[in-house]
Protein backbone atom coordinates (compact mmCIF):
# COMPACT_ATOMS: atom_id res chain seq x y z
CA UNK A 1 0.00 0.00 0.00
CA UNK A 2 1.43 3.34 -1.03
CA UNK A 3 0.90 6.73 0.55
CA UNK A 4 -1.80 7.80 -1.91
CA UNK A 5 -3.85 4.66 -1.20
CA UNK A 6 -3.58 5.34 2.52
CA UNK A 7 -4.78 8.93 2.04
CA UNK A 8 -7.74 7.70 0.00
CA UNK A 9 -8.70 5.25 2.74
CA UNK A 10 -8.42 7.97 5.41
CA UNK A 11 -10.66 10.28 3.38
CA UNK A 12 -13.14 7.55 2.53
CA UNK A 13 -13.41 6.47 6.18
CA UNK A 14 -13.41 9.97 7.64
CA UNK A 15 -16.15 9.00 10.08
CA UNK A 16 -13.59 6.69 11.70
CA UNK A 17 -10.57 8.98 11.38
CA UNK A 18 -12.05 12.21 12.76
CA UNK A 19 -13.34 10.80 16.10
CA UNK A 20 -10.10 8.92 16.71
CA UNK A 21 -7.97 11.99 16.00
CA UNK A 22 -10.15 14.04 18.34
CA UNK A 23 -9.77 11.37 21.04
CA UNK A 24 -5.99 11.36 20.50
CA UNK A 25 -5.81 15.14 20.90
CA UNK A 26 -7.90 15.04 24.08
CA UNK A 27 -5.84 12.24 25.61
CA UNK A 28 -2.59 13.99 24.71
CA UNK A 29 -3.63 17.21 26.42
CA UNK A 30 -5.34 15.63 29.41
CA UNK A 31 -2.68 13.08 30.26
CA UNK A 32 0.35 15.31 29.71
CA UNK A 33 -1.14 18.07 31.86
CA UNK A 34 -1.10 15.63 34.76
CA UNK A 35 2.68 15.15 34.39
CA UNK A 36 4.44 17.46 36.86
CA UNK A 37 7.14 19.74 35.43
CA UNK A 38 10.78 18.98 36.01
CA UNK A 39 12.57 21.82 37.78
CA UNK A 40 16.17 22.76 37.12
CA UNK A 41 18.69 24.98 38.86
CA UNK A 42 22.27 25.73 37.93
CA UNK A 43 25.19 27.15 39.83
CA UNK A 44 28.93 27.68 39.54
CA UNK A 45 32.02 28.26 41.65
CA UNK A 46 35.32 29.94 40.81
CA UNK A 47 38.68 28.68 42.09
CA UNK A 48 40.97 31.56 43.05
CA UNK A 49 44.69 30.99 43.65
CA UNK A 50 46.91 32.72 46.21
CA UNK A 51 48.30 36.18 45.58
CA UNK A 52 51.89 36.92 44.71
CA UNK A 53 54.36 38.73 46.87
CA UNK A 54 55.02 42.44 46.53
CA UNK A 55 58.14 42.07 44.37
CA UNK A 56 56.42 39.77 41.89
CA UNK A 57 53.35 42.00 41.93
CA UNK A 58 55.51 44.90 40.84
CA UNK A 59 56.88 42.82 37.97
CA UNK A 60 53.45 41.70 36.68
CA UNK A 61 51.99 45.16 37.36
CA UNK A 62 49.13 44.04 39.67
CA UNK A 63 48.46 42.24 42.93
CA UNK A 64 44.85 41.38 41.99
CA UNK A 65 44.49 37.64 42.53
CA UNK A 66 41.75 37.42 39.87
CA UNK A 67 44.22 38.72 37.32
CA UNK A 68 46.81 36.13 38.37
CA UNK A 69 44.73 33.02 37.70
CA UNK A 70 47.02 30.12 36.93
CA UNK A 71 46.37 27.45 34.34
CA UNK A 72 46.84 24.83 37.05
CA UNK A 73 43.54 25.89 38.62
CA UNK A 74 41.74 24.16 35.75
CA UNK A 75 43.47 20.93 36.65
CA UNK A 76 42.38 21.34 40.28
CA UNK A 77 38.79 21.98 39.14
CA UNK A 78 38.88 18.84 37.01
CA UNK A 79 40.12 16.77 39.95
CA UNK A 80 37.34 18.13 42.16
CA UNK A 81 34.78 17.32 39.44
CA UNK A 82 35.90 13.70 39.30
CA UNK A 83 35.53 13.44 43.07
CA UNK A 84 32.04 14.95 43.09
CA UNK A 85 30.90 12.63 40.32
CA UNK A 86 32.17 9.48 42.00
CA UNK A 87 29.78 6.74 43.09
CA UNK A 88 30.66 7.29 46.75
CA UNK A 89 29.65 10.95 46.65
CA UNK A 90 26.39 10.20 44.82
CA UNK A 91 25.57 7.43 47.31
CA UNK A 92 26.13 9.88 50.16
CA UNK A 93 23.75 12.38 48.58
CA UNK A 94 21.15 9.66 48.14
CA UNK A 95 21.38 8.62 51.79
CA UNK A 96 20.89 12.26 52.86
CA UNK A 97 17.68 12.50 50.81
CA UNK A 98 19.24 14.68 48.13
CA UNK A 99 19.25 14.23 44.35
CA UNK A 100 22.16 12.04 43.21
CA UNK A 101 21.54 12.61 39.47
CA UNK A 102 23.36 15.95 39.22
CA UNK A 103 25.74 17.14 36.51
CA UNK A 104 29.19 18.66 37.07
CA UNK A 105 30.81 20.55 34.21
CA UNK A 106 34.55 21.27 34.24
CA UNK A 107 37.20 22.35 31.77
CA UNK A 108 40.88 21.70 32.38
CA UNK A 109 41.66 25.14 30.93
CA UNK A 110 39.18 27.01 33.17
CA UNK A 111 39.01 27.48 36.97
CA UNK A 112 35.18 27.52 36.86
CA UNK A 113 33.07 24.55 37.90
CA UNK A 114 29.43 24.40 36.81
CA UNK A 115 26.62 22.39 38.39
CA UNK A 116 23.16 21.41 37.19
CA UNK A 117 20.48 19.74 39.33
CA UNK A 118 17.03 18.66 38.11
CA UNK A 119 14.08 17.11 39.91
CA UNK A 120 10.40 17.31 40.82
CA UNK A 121 10.78 19.11 44.17
CA UNK A 122 12.20 22.66 44.03
CA UNK A 123 13.28 22.62 47.70
CA UNK A 124 15.24 19.39 47.28
CA UNK A 125 16.90 20.83 44.17
CA UNK A 126 18.11 23.92 46.03
CA UNK A 127 19.35 21.81 48.94
CA UNK A 128 21.27 19.56 46.53
CA UNK A 129 22.90 22.56 44.86
CA UNK A 130 24.07 23.95 48.23
CA UNK A 131 25.39 20.53 49.19
CA UNK A 132 27.35 20.28 45.93
CA UNK A 133 29.09 23.61 46.50
CA UNK A 134 29.82 22.68 50.13
CA UNK A 135 31.24 19.34 48.98
CA UNK A 136 33.52 21.11 46.47
CA UNK A 137 34.88 23.42 49.19
CA UNK A 138 35.33 20.53 51.65
CA UNK A 139 37.19 18.41 49.10
CA UNK A 140 39.45 21.33 48.19
CA UNK A 141 40.23 21.97 51.86
CA UNK A 142 40.88 18.26 52.44
CA UNK A 143 43.35 18.07 49.56
CA UNK A 144 45.25 21.17 50.74
CA UNK A 145 45.33 19.91 54.33
CA UNK A 146 46.87 16.63 53.17
CA UNK A 147 49.60 18.67 51.47
CA UNK A 148 50.14 20.91 54.54
CA UNK A 149 49.55 23.96 52.41
CA UNK A 150 50.15 27.25 54.20
CA UNK A 151 47.19 29.56 54.66
CA UNK A 152 48.64 32.24 52.39
CA UNK A 153 49.17 29.69 49.61
CA UNK A 154 45.76 28.08 49.66
CA UNK A 155 43.23 28.07 46.82
CA UNK A 156 39.94 29.66 47.72
CA UNK A 157 36.42 29.16 46.35
CA UNK A 158 34.04 31.90 45.28
CA UNK A 159 30.42 30.96 44.67
CA UNK A 160 28.76 32.28 41.52
CA UNK A 161 25.00 32.59 40.96
CA UNK A 162 24.08 31.06 44.29
CA UNK A 163 20.65 32.72 44.40
CA UNK A 164 19.26 31.08 41.25
CA UNK A 165 15.67 29.94 41.57
CA UNK A 166 14.52 26.58 40.18
CA UNK A 167 12.90 26.98 36.77
CA UNK A 168 10.26 24.54 35.50
CA UNK A 169 11.20 22.46 32.49
CA UNK A 170 8.69 20.73 30.25
CA UNK A 171 10.98 18.35 28.41
CA UNK A 172 9.37 15.20 29.83
CA UNK A 173 5.91 16.58 29.08
CA UNK A 174 6.81 17.32 25.47
CA UNK A 175 8.28 13.84 25.03
CA UNK A 176 5.07 12.31 26.39
CA UNK A 177 2.97 14.45 24.05
CA UNK A 178 4.99 13.39 21.01
CA UNK A 179 4.75 9.73 22.03
CA UNK A 180 0.98 9.83 22.62
CA UNK A 181 0.35 11.70 19.37
CA UNK A 182 2.40 9.18 17.39
CA UNK A 183 0.62 6.21 18.97
CA UNK A 184 -2.79 7.81 18.37
CA UNK A 185 -1.99 8.48 14.72
CA UNK A 186 -0.86 4.89 14.17
CA UNK A 187 -4.01 3.54 15.85
CA UNK A 188 -6.15 5.83 13.70
CA UNK A 189 -4.55 4.68 10.46
CA UNK A 190 -4.75 1.02 11.46
CA UNK A 191 -8.42 1.38 12.41
CA UNK A 192 -9.29 3.07 9.12
CA UNK A 193 -7.55 0.34 7.12
CA UNK A 194 -9.25 -2.42 9.16
CA UNK A 195 -12.72 -0.90 8.79
CA UNK A 196 -12.21 -0.38 5.06
CA UNK A 197 -11.14 -4.02 4.62
CA UNK A 198 -14.06 -5.37 6.69
CA UNK A 199 -16.61 -3.35 4.74
CA UNK A 200 -15.10 -4.48 1.45
CA UNK A 201 -15.33 -8.19 2.35
CA UNK A 202 -18.83 -7.74 3.80
CA UNK A 203 -19.95 -6.10 0.55
CA UNK A 204 -18.53 -8.94 -1.52
CA UNK A 205 -20.15 -11.55 0.73
CA UNK A 206 -23.53 -9.87 0.46
CA UNK A 207 -23.31 -9.70 -3.33
CA UNK A 208 -22.47 -13.41 -3.48
CA UNK A 209 -25.33 -14.34 -1.16
CA UNK A 210 -27.82 -12.26 -3.16
CA UNK A 211 -26.77 -13.98 -6.40
CA UNK A 212 -27.17 -17.46 -4.88
CA UNK A 213 -30.63 -16.60 -3.51
CA UNK A 214 -31.77 -15.34 -6.92
CA UNK A 215 -30.64 -18.56 -8.59
CA UNK A 216 -32.46 -20.71 -6.03
CA UNK A 217 -35.76 -18.84 -6.53
CA UNK A 218 -35.90 -19.38 -10.32
CA UNK A 219 -37.98 -22.18 -11.96
CA UNK A 220 -35.78 -23.31 -14.79
CA UNK A 221 -38.63 -25.38 -16.33
CA UNK A 222 -40.48 -22.13 -17.00
CA UNK A 223 -39.17 -20.24 -20.09
CA UNK A 224 -39.90 -16.97 -18.31
CA UNK A 225 -37.30 -17.86 -15.69
CA UNK A 226 -34.84 -19.47 -18.12
CA UNK A 227 -33.65 -16.87 -20.64
CA UNK A 228 -31.74 -19.50 -22.66
CA UNK A 229 -34.82 -21.72 -22.97
CA UNK A 230 -36.96 -18.74 -23.95
CA UNK A 231 -34.52 -17.84 -26.70
CA UNK A 232 -34.47 -21.39 -28.10
CA UNK A 233 -38.29 -21.55 -28.08
CA UNK A 234 -38.49 -18.26 -29.93
CA UNK A 235 -36.11 -19.54 -32.60
CA UNK A 236 -38.19 -22.73 -32.95
CA UNK A 237 -41.41 -20.76 -33.48
CA UNK A 238 -39.75 -18.53 -36.09
CA UNK A 239 -38.48 -21.59 -38.04
CA UNK A 240 -41.96 -23.12 -38.13
CA UNK A 241 -43.53 -19.90 -39.33
CA UNK A 242 -40.91 -19.51 -42.09
CA UNK A 243 -41.60 -23.02 -43.40
CA UNK A 244 -45.34 -22.39 -43.61
CA UNK A 245 -44.79 -19.15 -45.48
CA UNK A 246 -42.56 -20.84 -48.06
CA UNK A 247 -45.24 -23.50 -48.73
CA UNK A 248 -47.82 -20.89 -49.63
CA UNK A 249 -45.38 -19.14 -52.01
CA UNK A 250 -45.39 -22.03 -54.52
CA UNK A 251 -42.76 -24.30 -53.09
CA UNK A 252 -43.35 -28.11 -53.45
CA UNK A 253 -46.61 -29.19 -51.94
CA UNK A 254 -44.96 -31.69 -49.73
CA UNK A 255 -41.89 -30.91 -47.79
CA UNK A 256 -40.40 -32.04 -44.60
CA UNK A 257 -39.48 -29.61 -41.85
CA UNK A 258 -36.59 -30.75 -39.72
CA UNK A 259 -35.48 -28.82 -36.62
CA UNK A 260 -34.14 -29.24 -33.12
CA UNK A 261 -36.42 -28.71 -30.17
CA UNK A 262 -35.27 -26.59 -27.25
CA UNK A 263 -33.56 -28.41 -24.42
CA UNK A 264 -35.87 -29.39 -21.61
CA UNK A 265 -35.22 -28.85 -17.89
CA UNK A 266 -32.88 -31.83 -17.91
CA UNK A 267 -30.76 -30.29 -20.66
CA UNK A 268 -31.89 -32.81 -23.37
CA UNK A 269 -33.18 -31.76 -26.80
CA UNK A 270 -34.41 -33.77 -29.79
CA UNK A 271 -34.52 -33.50 -33.57
CA UNK A 272 -37.99 -33.79 -35.23
CA UNK A 273 -39.14 -34.06 -38.85
CA UNK A 274 -42.70 -33.09 -39.75
CA UNK A 275 -44.40 -33.21 -43.19
CA UNK A 276 -45.65 -29.88 -44.36
CA UNK A 277 -48.47 -29.37 -46.94
CA UNK A 278 -50.80 -32.37 -46.40
CA UNK A 279 -50.92 -35.69 -48.31
CA UNK A 280 -48.74 -36.29 -51.34
CA UNK A 281 -50.40 -35.59 -54.74
CA UNK A 282 -50.64 -38.28 -57.49
CA UNK A 283 -50.61 -37.67 -61.21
Amino acid sequence: MDLWSLVQIMVRRWWVVVPLLALTAWCTIALTDSIPPEYEVDGAILLVGPGVDDELAEEVGTNNRLLQLSGSLGTVAEALGLTLQSQATRADFDERGLIPEYVVGVDSRSPIMQFLVAGDDPDTIVATMDALMDAAEDQLTLRQDELDTAAEDRIEVQRISTDNEPTPGFGSRRRAQILLAAVGLLVTMASAIAVDALLYFARRRKSSDDGDALDDDRDWSDPDDDPDAATELSLFDESLLTALEEQHRGRPDRSTLTMDTPADAGGVGRRISEPVGGPERTA
